[in-house]
């Protein structure tokens, strides 16, 4: 979320978290590969952070990371650093982030996610609104929960922005 109310704060919005930004209009991850990795595992580790565990990117990210190609045109292997760190694919990252004049851009977030929780603020909330839909022969639901996320150590994170396919 954005942070502001009713808005979590969510990773991106967590002070102190590290970034790795890729220029004024974004890289591409096919030119940049895994250096935007091994630059936000070295912020993290310079502020005396645990080495990252897990990558979370978009669908798009993952798939150009998969389909990096070595001088023999045979898939490129992670790089051993990276090997025991999860590479994970949502579609709630957005690939269409505007930076500068690149409107194709996209984000990923490094780090240690034991250093992370998931918070309920008050128990969730469902009802039945079978009124409204009663016409047509349908049953809706009302949902409301507030949530966020809290991070123990933000400097156990970096947010990699302007990631191009």
């Amino acid at each position: 979320g954005s942070g502001a109310g009713p808005e979590p704060h969510g990773i991106l919005g967590t002070t102190g978290v590290n970034t790795v930004t890729n220029g004024a209009a974004g890289a591409s991850l096919a030119t940049t590969a895994y250096s935007n990795f091994f630059s936000a595992a070295q912020a993290i580790l310079e502020d005396n952070a645990p080495m990252p565990t897990a990558a979370i990117m978009a669908p798009r990210s993952l798939v150009v990371l998969g389909a990096l190609l070595d001088t023999t045109n045979q898939p490129r292997a992670r790089p051993e650093m990276l090997r025991n760190m999860q590479f994970l694919a949502t579609s709630q990252i957005p690939i269409d982030l505007t930076v500068t004049s690149s409107t194709d851009c996209s984000e990923i977030y490094v780090g240690d996610f034991t250093k992370m929780a998931f918070v309920l603020r008050e128990a969730p909330s469902i009802q039945v609104a079978s009124e409204l839909f009663a016409a047509n022969g349908q049953v809706g639901f009302v949902c409301h929960v507030r949530a966020d996320v809290v991070l123990f150590y933000p400097k156990a994170f970096a947010t990699v922005t302007g990631v191009r396919p």
